[in-house]
């Protein structure tokens, strides 16, 4: 892998989360509690031949997830949602019919849908996610247990 490949991943991915917590973090509510969701993979504890970046860059937001949530508790929440394989247009416009064929050889035997992430990142915004604290949810569909 190129280094710049590297470096831009890891400077989108997991600088990008850093950056809007930095920036959004001395705006943040804390009555009754401010929320924070990192989106982070299944592949993070999964990983994936080719893709070290990526499940690095996921998994340093699993990291940086929890220790933010020991800087800023118990008057802001934060949570990594580490979505499985889901069935958005951007995978299905970059798959071949080949690998998402294999993305469905999980427990599910199929792709998770949009609306079935949308649930869990509903709970945690909302007032039933506020013990939930530094936690790493996980939908996806057998691919990976936590």
């Amino acid at each position: 892998m190129p280094v710049d490949e590297w470096d831009r991943l890891i400077g989108t991915d997991l600088r990008g989360v850093f950056l809007a917590t930095k920036f959004a973090l001395p705006h943040m509510p804390t009555t009754p509690v401010g929320k924070i969701i990192n989106i982070s993979s299944e592949l993070s504890r999964k990983g994936r031949p080719t893709q070290a970046h990526y499940c690095a860059a996921k998994a340093g937001i699993n990291g940086f997830t929890r220790a933010l949530q020991l800087e800023v508790g118990p008057g802001i929440c934060v949570n990594s949602l580490a979505p499985g394989p889901i069935a958005t247009d951007l995978i299905l416009a970059d798959m071949t019919a080949e690998w998402i064929e294999k993305e469905k050889d999980i427990l599910a035997q199929r792709l998770g849908t949009v609306e079935e992430i949308a649930g869990p990142a509903v709970m945690l915004a909302s007032d039933e996610g506020n013990f939930f604290m530094g936690q790493f949810i996980s939908p996806n569909g057998g691919a990976v247990f936590t």
